[in-house]
């Protein structure tokens, strides 16, 4: 059984977008059994103007493909910002957090993603307050509900401006929104260095898992930070806290919302071979974690910052007194980037996860054995290996990590 989009099409990215345009309402925005977004119809509604189909990404034919030579174009920056308040409760470097505050007091209406803690979902909301623009901070590892920003952004861009962050395939689909109406010029686009979004139901059996074995209450969450720098930058745990404001903080090993998210084999199937990650042809800027061998010993977070276009530049300029930054060559970052790399997973066990993950009956641990079953003997050596490696305190690994980069 085929459980993706069996069109010859490219397989739907869901920015719904496609829902936020069409004018007779006639497309919605639902998870389907496996867990993504998808856009549903009603035939019933629909007028077959095609609208929809103009800022879709699955029938662009003239997506760019990468090319180092274009990207070099764009200027690359390592920094972080001086407040390291901000720092400790940021992702990677803070210059996010710095951008949306700039851009919001700049007279931008920010667009960002917010957990919501009553659904457990992540969602684009359009920034009211200091408030909302906090809980934009922090990567949220999981697809983000964006229809009603989208609407938003529709009914307003024409007359006001807008900062829009997002992964590539939404800033792709606004990108396309702005320009149809000359309008490009007038916002800010920020998108991700992405590696793809997995399946919600990865999310919920995790959640699920957490209440069973007790490290959750029954309380509603106040907040979760998909990657807390508890542990140091770049060590993957999770931070929840209830309304309480009592915190519970994933372990340093065997993550197993990390450990399968990073399989590969639970992401959606548009991000196997996404283009949108491999151009930087639709947005302003483009921020991610300055992996690689240069910032090894950096335990704070440093973001690499891509200065595409003009307007980037101009912004860039009104906050650089906030951050500690230089210049970088490409050559030192892309290495530990997905641009230009496929994603290919075993279809077979790509299969039966999403297929267990599904359904009441399994645990979250019980998927994460199962995809330790599918790999090979020096796979699962390397997996242990990795666990083990956790185990050791920051200064250890990073030094590991040296010698392993200098072979």
């Amino acid at each position: 059984m085929n459980i993706d989009s069996n069109t010859n099409l490219r397989p739907c990215t869901s920015c719904q977008m496609c829902a936020a345009v069409c004018p007779k309402n006639a497309i919605s925005i639902s998870l389907d059994n496996y867990g993504f977004y998808r856009p549903i119809v009603n035939y019933y509604k629909c007028i077959d103007c095609g609208i929809c189909t103009k800022y879709c990404y699955k029938f662009d034919k003239d997506i760019a493909s990468f090319d180092i030579h274009e990207i070099k174009q764009s200027k690359l920056y390592a920094a972080n910002v001086k407040d390291m308040d901000i720092l400790s409760h940021t992702t990677s470097g803070g210059v996010a957090d710095v951008l949306s505050h700039y851009l919001y007091y700049a007279g931008y209406k920010c667009i960002g993603v917010i957990y919501d803690s009553e659904s457990d979902i992540a969602k684009s909301i359009v920034a009211n307050d200091e408030y909302d623009l906090e809980s934009f901070r922090g990567s949220k590892y999981i697809q983000s509900y964006t229809l009603n920003a989208l609407k938003d952004l529709i009914n307003g861009c024409k007359n006001e401006k807008y900062a829009i962050f997002g992964t590539p395939c939404h800033i792709y689909a606004i990108h396309k929104y702005l320009e149809r109406y000359n309008i490009r010029d007038n916002h800010i686009l920020i998108d991700l260095y992405c590696h793809g979004c997995p399946s919600m139901n990865l999310w919920k059996k995790y959640l699920s898992g957490l209440h069973s074995n007790n490290c959750l209450n029954e309380e509603t969450l106040y907040s979760v930070n998909f990657r807390s720098k508890s542990h140091g930058w770049g060590r993957y745990a999770i931070e929840f806290s209830n309304n309480n404001k009592s915190k519970f903080v994933s372990g340093k090993t065997n993550d197993e919302f990390f450990n399968l998210f990073f399989s590969d084999m639970l992401l959606n199937k548009a991000c196997h071979d996404c283009k949108l990650r491999d151009t930087l042809r639709y947005t302003d800027f483009r921020l991610g974690d300055f992996w690689g061998r240069e910032y090894i010993f950096n335990h704070n977070g440093v973001s690499a910052v891509s200065i595409v276009t003009k307007n980037a530049e101009k912004v860039f300029k009104q906050i650089e007194n906030k951050l500690v930054f230089e210049e970088k060559s490409y050559e030192s970052f892309l290495n530990w980037q997905s641009l230009g790399k496929g994603i290919h997973p075993n279809p077979r066990t790509r299969h039966i996860l999403l297929n267990m993950l599904k359904t009441n009956d399994t645990t979250i641990k019980e998927c994460q054995m199962e995809y330790m079953k599918s790999l090979s003997a020096v796979g699962v050596v390397k997996k242990s290996a990795k666990n083990v490696l956790q185990h050791l305190p920051n200064s250890i690994i990073s030094f590991i990590k040296y010698i392993y980069y200098k072979v």
